[in-house]
């Protein structure tokens, strides 16, 4: 049982490694990532998952979660940025206040959270 566990979790890799666009020997799965999941997925739970990414609705989610996927990113990016930019900002206003408040031979003070 073991060993069929194995190969569908290789199965399973290999065809998330497919939907990055990805060929079997470019995939990043290693001997490691396999064994990670092996032990965090039961039997029971693995064959569930086969069935579902085999059955007419896994294999049109297969296809189409690339898609949603970037549509979700390419949505979530300017919010990304909008907080980066201002994350940046802040920093180097605290950057620059520390600079005008230091004096040589200040000892450093942790700032709080």
């Amino acid at each position: 049982m073991k060993r069929i566990l194995a190969i569908t979790a290789v199965g399973l890799l290999v065809a998330t490694a497919g939907l990055a666009g990805q060929t079997a020997s470019d995939s990043p799965a290693t001997k490691e990532d396999i064994q990670k999941y092996l032990d965090v997925v039961h039997s029971k739970e693995m064959m569930t998952k086969l069935a579902f990414y085999s059955s007419p609705t896994g294999q049109k989610m297969i296809r189409e979660l690339p898609a949603i996927t970037a549509e979700a990113m390419q949505a979530f990016m300017p919010i990304l940025r909008e907080k980066m930019d201002a994350m940046t900002q802040r920093l180097q206003l605290d950057v620059a206040q520390m600079k005008k408040d230091y004096k040589p031979g200040d000892k450093p003070q942790a700032t709080p959270n």
